[in-house]
């Protein structure tokens, strides 16, 4: 099965013979500010240390990553973009069979059945897309060695409870049950370090947790990420076994920069916070939408408007279609928070083709 993601605008600029500058992206969730000026400032300079071999440990960028989540760089492993990291875990692990809410993140299923594993969904509600800790536990297998919970979920958005997460990585050590938390959205929620997991790394072997630099810090062409693990054994197996230089030196001169520009972190977070209330309060408006609370920098929504994707089209604007998705069928769409012009764009098209 060939996998079929959002955010392939030069396949839609290519069909719809429309100019990449003039299609509106609302498939991608990338921070709608773009890079941060530290970013640009730094371009021509990483540019030249093309010249040279990266740093194979990455040492600068390695500290950053280590002050930022307060951890020894003996739990973190950086990685081509949270992607990669989900592959090696799928590669050095080997379970059985794990464990995963559907619907979401489509490549995780391709990279644990690459490796091997029996990959087993449990489909959340349509009602609401929460998840039912209590049954979720229940329904644990005494088979089940790894479960992986995306949070915010992709695509739906939804954020699963703190302490219901705890309660999990507590049931998940007492059965030798491998939990990975995937936090590629965690920056974009409301209480960022009050909803990550990160803090209960040193105390749980079992705990994995994957982040993402590419969509807070809006360079997902560089593909940067890590993942931070309390198992060291696991962490050392990674990191001498794997392909070596496994991240270009722009991406890690460039992460580097971004992780420093504190200002830049602050905007984006103060402006997603604010234009997600309008932007959700604007489409609940519409009578034939069904809008989920999101707290990533994306919107889901269910219609019976079912080639919503394919009218908007015209307007020369790209939506996800969630269809794909394990657990989803037609009607259900997600599309990312950019500016608010553009937002506004989008919900003018919106209110042409629903109109009554």
């Amino acid at each position: 099965m060939i996998i079929k993601h959002g955010g392939n605008i030069h396949e839609f600029s290519k069909k719809h013979k429309m100019a990449i500058d003039d299609i509106l992206d609302f498939s991608a969730n990338i921070n709608p500010l773009g890079m941060s000026k530290q970013v640009s400032k730094k371009l021509d300079e990483a540019l030249l240390q093309a010249l040279h071999y990266p740093d194979p440990d990455y040492r600068d960028l390695m500290k950053a990553v280590s002050d930022l989540e307060g951890l020894y760089e003996d739990h973190i492993v950086l990685g081509s973009g949270g992607i990669e990291c989900i592959f090696l875990l799928a590669e050095h692990l080997k379970l059985k069979n794990i464990k995963i809410q559907g619907p979401t993140f489509v490549e995780y299923e391709r990279a644990f059945s690459k490796y091997g594993s029996m990959v087993l969904y449990d489909l959340l509600n349509h009602h609401d897309f929460l998840t039912d800790m209590d049954r979720f536990i229940e329904d644990i297998s005494p088979d089940i060695d790894g479960i992986l919970l995306c949070n915010p979920n992709n695509p739906t958005g939804i954020l699963i409870d703190k302490q219901a997460l705890l309660k999990l990585l507590d049931y998940a050590k007492q059965e030798n049950i491998y939990l990975i938390i995937d936090e590629a959205f965690i920056d974009f929620v409301d209480k960022p370090h009050e909803t990550s997991m990160v803090d209960w790394i040193n105390s749980y072997d079992n705990l994995v947790v994957i982040k993402s630099l590419t969509k807070f810090y809006g360079i997902p062409g560089l593909r940067l990420g890590y993942l931070l693990s309390g198992d060291k054994k696991l962490v050392l197996d990674i990191k001498s076994t794997r392909m070596p230089w496994a991240i270009n030196s722009m991406a890690a001169s460039l992460g580097l920069a971004s992780l420093s520009d504190q200002s830049y972190i602050e905007e984006t977070r103060h402006y997603i916070l604010n234009e997600r209330k309008v932007f959700i309060d604007e489409l609940n408006k519409f009578t034939k939408l069904k809008v989920f609370p999101s707290q990533g920098n994306y919107i889901f929504f269910y219609t019976k408007c079912f080639d919503l994707d394919e009218q908007l089209k015209d307007f020369g604007i790209m939506i996800r279609n969630c269809s794909n998705y394990v657990g989803l069928d037609k009607g259900y769409f997600r599309v990312a928070i950019k500016k608010n012009h553009e937002n506004q764009a989008l919900i003018h098209a919106l209110k042409e083709i629903l109109k009554d």
